[in-house]
């Protein structure tokens, strides 16, 4: 994701709350999200949750071991209204991917270890 963007384009290893969510609204517009639904996502999910949310639509977007997502836009605003209902767990979706990535990674490590 471009947290780096509000650095000048330089990688920062402690980024602000202003350059992770620059960066999230950046990807989120390049990936074809309309901003009122970034804007909606902050006041309904607040600014973190609006980034959890970004991470993670751009995680399913870009993870070739997960069903893609056709419309990241709409994946995006069927998060916001998961959490306007009380639906949405944030966590457990970041936990996963985590935890998912975490494992490709061990194995990549196994395999070249072999």
């Amino acid at each position: 994701m471009h947290i780096d963007t509000a650095n000048g384009g330089y990688s920062d290893p402690k980024p602000s709350d202003y350059a992770i969510e620059a960066g999230c609204r950046e990807r989120m517009e390049e990936i074809g999200t309309n901003i009122s639904a970034w804007t909606e996502a902050q006041a309904q999910l607040d600014i973190h949750g609006a980034n959890m949310a970004a991470l993670i639509t751009d995680a399913r977007l870009t993870d070739p071991n997960l069903l893609p997502v056709v419309s990241p836009g709409g994946y995006f605003r069927s998060m916001i209204k998961a959490g306007q209902r009380g639906e949405l767990n944030l966590v457990g979706s970041f936990v996963g991917l985590v935890a998912r990535r975490a494992k490709e990674e061990e194995e990549e490590w196994l395999n070249h270890e072999q």
